[in-house]
């Protein structure tokens, strides 16, 4: 009947038991965690707000990050066994990526080298500068 001692909600009540599915937190391979010391620092943060499950995302840029499921793997790994160390054991990370719409986008989804969330759903980032050339071609495929 009265709400006038209800208790007031703050987003960090919201967050228990949500999944990341768009962080930087693999160490050294793109412009996020530079080590695995600072990638744990990051999910420890995360984790006293309640995300504890993380999907991790790190760009694919042709240029700039020419990451692929290889060096995504290794950097997941290592992150992995640093959790394990650091008896991090409530927490899960697993990876996908954050493809960039450029000019090398169009080849790794014609080859298979992309990795998408839930194996078919792609993240993607366009130029922040200018209008993707093949956007339309790349989001049709």
């Amino acid at each position: 009947m009265f709400h006038i001692f209800k208790k007031k909600k703050f987003l960090v009540d919201y967050l228990e038991g949500m999944v990341d599915i768009h962080n930087h937190i693999l160490p050294g391979i793109d412009d996020g965690a530079k080590d695995v010391g600072e990638s744990i620092e990051l999910i420890k943060m995360f984790a006293e707000i309640g995300i504890h499950k993380f999907i991790a995302t790190p760009h694919i840029m042709h240029d700039l990050y020419p990451n692929n499921k290889d060096t995504i793997g290794k950097s997941l790994l290592r992150l992995n066994e640093a959790l394990i160390f650091n008896n991090m054991t409530d927490i899960s990370v697993s990876a996908a990526a954050e493809h960039m719409i450029d000019s090398n986008f169009e080849k790794k989804l014609e080859i298979g080298e992309t990795l998408p969330l839930n194996n078919y759903h792609l993240l993607v980032e366009m130029s922040y500068l200018q209008p993707s050339i093949n956007f339309d071609q790349a989001i049709q495929k």
